[in-house]
């Protein structure tokens, strides 16, 4: 494992990442948060009722500005979480001293009367942009979305029934509802539409099959859609960002009884969810009316399908797990120049989409690895200046939150170049400290250990044990995969995976099993089995000075940074009235506002 010193930056924590990724990407409205048709796994109940302060106590003031639990919960959230301390007490202290820090370094650069150079105007130009993009989405569709009391109570009597699904995706609508008439007139069976188009990766049986589907498993406007079907009905035709889809019901069952007060609050801020991205298509609309967007189907498509996805959830033992792949493909210079989007006035190729895709940090890009994700992002690009040219008529370049946004990133900006002035410029690390410290520390400089496996999914403890046996003979788990997916049934898959990485079944895979093992984990919540066989595992190896000495590098002058920011602080700290009140801190309500 390599070890890393605290980046003396981590003080600045507190100024928004978000911030950083609307600078580079499109606002936020471009890709409205992504509900797939099978995505919610879980549900945690509620957290037991207790005493909270207001939004508007205040934690702390640095020379009479209030720094308020709204702002201290917002920016811990919106952080990166590299640099983010833990949520429990010493934690949030840490967090809010670096708060005041950070209102100690935005006076200190303002005050030097430094301007901005050219390169930071630049980004200031597309800051605002992004700026103006997202206080138009705030005001035209947020601050109007209401969600009733009535409207939640019509989403959980639908709680009461599991549904068996089978489900086929498209790539457009015009195929989509092209097969539901055919299914409609019973010109066309649900097995033969499976067998001519794509059934989702993780099907649980042939032709689409889904298996039980409890109505948690649903945000309300999938569960709207299908949770009133009967038996033998189809769904309308679903769009969702990883395409269009019909579902099938074969059976339904009566659902397990359900507490209504721990879902209840997830029911409301899944509706909050869906009315956003129908407003955000409404806003699209008026703001685009004239342009003309025509998406090449045939290019976005096989460039989505070039594309992982950046980031998922993965469920192991009932916990979820974000798994990231930061790796973005390379394509042909021939394939860049492919058209993905036309519009009046002009084109985007995929080089132009890489261009921005790539500007973004790559712990916070978006998914597009499907034509409908991809369209979306497109969208943004397109409709980008138009935005800021909406809001602007509207006044919006005035309102409160739009000034409070773009000064926080002059400001940023202003702190950055003050700290690589008077910071980091004056570090330097011969290579003998560095050789030194390695050698001093050489055990902590090991490479992470890696992993090949196959997970491959089992219906019943029957083919699981059938599995097992097919693995211990010799059969390949490739081939086992191959040849279900012939059918059309979707059994696993083979994957390499990290130490650090995580993800599902990791203590299994790094502690417990051995190269060529293979073992069975189940049955989960709905009596299915995983059978997984370690392939490959490479332990840990110490690195020599060579490979390590970027890592000693970073680590060392990390440490001479922040004793420097510390030393910097302090001296500056005397001119300024700072008032704290780090035992409020554990009193603050810790929610992500950006999951409501």
């Amino acid at each position: 494992m390599i070890p890393r010193a605290t980046f003396a930056l981590g003080v600045l924590c507190a100024w928004s990442a978000g911030t950083l990724v609307s600078s580079t990407f499109p606002p936020a409205f471009a890709a409205p948060a992504a509900t797939t048709a099978t995505a919610i796994k879980s549900a945690a109940a509620a957290p037991a009722q207790r005493a909270y302060l207001p939004d508007t106590a205040v934690l702390a003031r640095v020379d009479g500005r209030p720094i308020r639990a709204s702002e201290f919960v917002e920016s811990y959230f919106g952080s990166y979480p590299e640099f983010r301390p833990a949520a429990d007490s010493a934690g949030r202290v840490e967090f809010l001293n670096s708060m005041i820090n950070k209102e100690i370094l935005g006076r200190i650069a303002k005050e030097s009367g430094r301007e901005l150079g050219f390169e930071d105007r630049l980004t200031m130009r597309q800051i605002t942009t992004r700026v103006l993009g997202n206080v138009l989405f705030q005001r035209l569709v947020l601050d109007s979305i209401r969600v009733t009391d009535a409207d939640v109570r019509q989403v959980m009597r639908q709680f009461a029934r599991d549904l068996h699904l089978r489900e086929i995706t498209f790539d457009d609508p015009e195929s989509a509802e092209s097969v539901r008439r055919e299914l409609a007139a019973k010109r066309l069976t649900w097995e033969q539409a499976a067998r001519r188009h794509r059934v989702p990766k993780d099907a649980k049986g042939p032709n689409g099959d889904i298996g039980w589907i409890a109505r948690t498993n649903f945000d309300p406007a999938l569960g709207l859609q299908l949770f009133d079907l009967k038996p033998g009905q189809t769904s309308p035709v679903i769009e969702d960002p990883e395409g269009y889809h019909l579902f099938q019901v074969v059976a339904e069952r009566k659902a397990r009884d359900v507490p209504e007060q721990a879902f209840r609050g997830l029911v409301r801020d899944q509706l909050y969810s869906a009315k956003a991205r129908i407003g955000s298509e409404r806003l699209k609309a008026v703001v685009g009316q004239g342009l003309e967007i025509v998406p090449d189907s045939a290019n976005l498509r096989w460039a989505a399908s070039q594309f992982k996805p950046a980031r998922q959830t993965t469920m192991e033992g009932g916990t979820p797990n974000l798994e990231f792949d930061l790796g973005v493909p390379e394509f042909a210079p021939k394939d860049t120049s492919r058209v993905l989007m036309r519009y009046r006035g002009g084109q985007l190729t995929l080089r132009q989409f890489l261009d921005h895709y790539l500007a973004v940090p790559p712990m916070t890009r978006p998914n597009v690895h499907t034509p409908e994700l991809m369209r979306l992002q497109l969208e943004g690009l397109v409709l980008e200046p138009l935005m800021e040219q909406y809001a602007r008529e509207r006044g919006l370049d005035r309102d409160s939150m739009a000034v409070a946004k773009i000064e926080a990133r002059r400001e940023q900006i202003l702190v950055e170049r003050m700290y690589a002035d008077s910071i980091e410029s004056r570090v330097f690390i011969p290579v003998q400290d560095r050789r030194r410290h390695y050698q001093e520390n050489q055990h902590k400089y090991t490479s992470w250990a890696d992993v090949r496996f196959a997970a491959l999914y089992a219906p019943t403890k029957a083919s699981a044990d059938s599995l097992v046996a097919r693995l211990k003979a010799g059969e390949q788990p490739q081939d086992i995969i191959r040849a279900d997916s012939l059918t059309g049934f979707q059994r696993g898959m083979v994957r390499e995976r990290r130490e650090n990485e995580g993800g599902d079944y990791q203590t299994v895979l790094f502690e417990e099993m051995r190269q060529g093992d293979v073992t069975i984990k189940g049955p989960d919540g709905e009596g299915a089995y995983v059978v997984i066989q370690l392939i490959r595992y490479n332990p840990r190896r110490q690195l020599s000075f060579e490979e390590a000495d970027h890592f000693v590098e970073e680590s060392l002058r990390n440490l001479a940074t922040e004793k420097l920011l510390d030393q910097f602080l302090a001296r500056h700290k005397k001119g300024y009235r700072i008032e704290a009140h780090p035992e409020l801190v554990t009193q603050v309500r810790m929610v992500n506002p950006a999951v409501r």
